[in-house]
């Protein structure tokens, strides 16, 4: 696969979680650890984006912090999600799924919700504005 389909893949498949999260909030049937997978998995396609637009081809792993890290190795920039509550969500993408957890709170969800919004368009602007200077 080439890596601008493969970028471009990562970044639908993460819109989708982010859409699924947010329509899955709005049902009182669905728990919020099926909500939280959805945001963790968000997170962790927009960043694998980033990495392989820039030539890098991301580890089969779910730690966002670890991928973070990949990040800032391209552009610094990426130390401002450093103590960012997406970091929690790491758990979401495994432990949430399968291990026995407290009820994950409705306000964490939401404020992981804005913190992915805010990654989203951070990982977004990085993209255009790299196309914009090569073309």
């Amino acid at each position: 696969m080439s890596k601008l389909l493969a970028y471009q893949m990562f970044l639908k498949k993460a819109n989708s979680d982010l859409k699924a999260s947010i329509k899955l909030m709005d049902d009182d049937e669905i728990e919020s650890e099926i909500i939280c997978f959805h945001l963790q998995q968000s997170v962790e396609k927009y960043l694998k984006a980033y990495l392989i637009f820039n030539g890098n081809q991301p580890k089969k792993i779910h730690d966002i912090g670890l991928l973070i890290h990949e990040c800032k190795k391209i552009d610094e920039e990426f130390i401002i999600f450093d103590d960012s509550i997406i970091l929690e969500l790491t758990d979401c993408g495994v432990i949430a799924r399968y291990d026995e957890l407290e009820e994950i709170d409705k306000e964490f969800i939401k404020s992981s919700l804005t913190a992915v919004l805010e990654l989203k368009l951070f990982i977004e602007n990085k993209l255009s504005k790299t196309i914009f200077e090569n073309n």
